[in-house]
């Protein structure tokens, strides 16, 4: 018979002071267009992967930055509260150093988007392609095209052989000052610490004011970065604020110069 073995409490002291690992946070992740719009804001990088139809491995490596972007969508991907404006300029200079061969890369496309304003913006090989780029359907990029429709998502279809893009950027403003009237939809907003690190994303400023207990005002008026009257707000509640997508370094050298007397 083996010898019995007597455990006491001091036994198990290494696995009853244990600390249980921490719950891992996933970030959210922001796409922008080429030219630093926002698009969209995604919990994870799942959820991104289905709503851009992207890869996800893509996804990962332009948020990490080992991809600055994705010529291919026209695409740009970051962890929330990253400086979108930081990587809108290292795309400019790889693309000045001809990293970036757009032409070269891809057969000549069919399907022009302009901006509202009539700059292009993108070319597409297809109906289909500049429908995965742009989160709608062929058949609305058509009728953009056809002028069924004025614009989709602020962007205006047409066919490369169409070039009645100056007519057509006149029918969508005199549409937008019809629509003007409409109560604007709520901003994102982005919280940083006084020295430039991302502490959290909100809905809106409302939701930001709930939950950190600073006026609405206040932080509506640091996003804008100033109070309407020619004064500077940088700061509220002794952290920064910013709609999604501004830029948190332009931020910090207002606030340096600020503070040396510029």
């Amino acid at each position: 018979m083996e010898d019995c073995v007597n455990l006491g409490l001091k036994d198990f002291a290494e696995f009853h002071n244990k600390v249980p690992p921490k719950k891992k946070t996933l970030k959210q992740i922001v796409e922008y267009s080429l030219d630093g719009e926002v698009l969209n804001v995604y919990d994870n990088l799942r959820n991104a992967q289905k709503g851009s139809c992207v890869g996800h491995q893509l996804i990962s490596q332009i948020c990490r930055g080992e991809r600055l972007c994705s010529p291919k969508y026209k695409r740009i991907f970051l962890f929330r509260g990253d400086d979108v404006e930081e990587r809108l300029t290292q795309v400019e200079e790889a693309q000045k150093e001809g990293k970036y061969t757009y032409a070269e890369r891809y057969r000549p496309f069919i399907i022009n988007e302009y901006s509202l304003g009539g700059r292009l913006l993108a070319k597409y090989e297809t109906g289909v392609a500049a429908a995965i780029c742009n989160h709608t359907t062929p058949d609305l990029i058509w009728s953009c095209c056809h002028g069924k429709r004025l614009f989709i998502n602020n962007r205006i279809f047409l066919r490369t052989d169409d070039d009645s893009i100056k007519e057509r950027v006149k029918e969508v403003k005199a549409e937008l000052y019809r629509l003007s009237n409409k109560k604007p939809k709520y901003k994102p907003v982005d919280v940083y610490t006084l020295d430039g690190k991302f502490l959290k994303g909100f809905p809106s400023a409302s939701a930001a004011s709930r939950e950190l207990k600073i006026h609405v005002s206040n932080i509506t008026r640091c996003c804008r970065g100033h109070d309407g009257n020619n004064n500077n707000v940088f700061t509220a509640g002794g952290k920064i604020f910013l709609w999604l997508g501004d830029s948190i370094s332009e931020r910090l050298q207002l606030i340096k110069e600020r503070n040396n007397g510029k």
